[in-house]
This record gives structure tokens, C-alpha cells and sequence, in this order.
């Protein structure tokens, strides 16, 4: 072998950074348990939509038939449920006519502007409900 490449041969060497035996960033812990505590060992797969057996909504954590007609100045948060699980996604609550309540820009909440008889919708996805309101007078 000649003396320029036995050079070459040793200066790459020499250039070669050796391993960390340290590597920088958060250290990975390997666990098994779970750290969140989560119980999912419900017996309801929520993976298709499709295979809802009750589309329900709650407003104020109440079912419709358990909330008292809304007066003037209340304020509504309508969420719709899958088996008892909210759903989430393209959600959307209108009014008919629109001047009983004005509806929130992020999520299903209401607050209520004038007295009147008119419809509440909600819709998630496919599923829609409407509902018969009837909004009183402020009190």
C-alpha cells in the first residue's frame, strides 16, 4: 500500500467522530402501566359513527325534556351525544327564526335574545335533531 493512501486511510479515521455514549433531549422511560389512568374497557366502539344506537342531546348536562323553556338572556350549552358519548367534529346549532338566539362561533352554545316560538337544530356530522323552543320573557 502506498504511503498517500495509508495517510489517507489514517486521517479519515482520525476525522471519524466516535459515538456519544450521551444523547442529548428528554430521556424515554419504557412503561407498561398506564400512566394516565384512562378506563377504556367501555363497551361501546365509537370507531364507525354509523354504528350509533342513540343519537340524544343534552343542554345544560340535561335532556331536552328535563330543561324548563329558556327566557330571555339564558344561556344554552347544547351538546349532542353517540351512545351516550359527545361527539365531537362538524357540529353546528341554528335557530329558526334566527333572532330567538345567537349562536356561539366555536362551539354549540346559545344565549338567548328575544322572546318567541320558533325551532332549535343541531346537527353533528349526518345526525341532526331539531326541537320545538319556546323563549320567554326575561324574568
Amino acid at each position: 500500500m502506498s504511503f498517500r493512501l495509508s495517510s489517507l486511510l489514517v486521517l479519515s479515521m482520525l476525522g471519524c467522530k466516535s459515538p456519544d455514549t450521551k444523547k442529548s433531549g428528554p430521556e424515554i422511560i419504557a412503561d407498561d402501566d398506564d400512566l394516565i389512568h384512562l378506563n377504556d374497557s367501555g363497551p361501546t366502539d365509537t370507531s364507525n359513527p354509523l354504528d350509533c344506537r342513540s343519537v340524544t342531546l343534552k343542554i345544560n348536562g340535561k335532556a331536552p325534556e328535563d330543561t324548563p323553556d329558556p327566557s330571555v338572556g339564558d344561556h344554552w350549552m347544547v351538546r349532542m351525544y353517540c351512545d351516550q358519548i359527545v361527539m365531537h367534529g362538524a357540529n353546528r346549532l341554528f335557530f329558526l327564526p334566527p333572532e330567538l338566539a345567537t349562536v356561539d362561533d366555536v362551539n354549540t352554545d346559545a344565549d338567548f335574545l328575544s322572546a318567541g316560538v320558533g325551532t332549535m337544530t343541531m346537527q353533528s356530522g349526518s345526525d341532526r335533531i331539531t326541537l320545538d323552543v319556546t323563549v320567554l320573557e326575561a324574568r
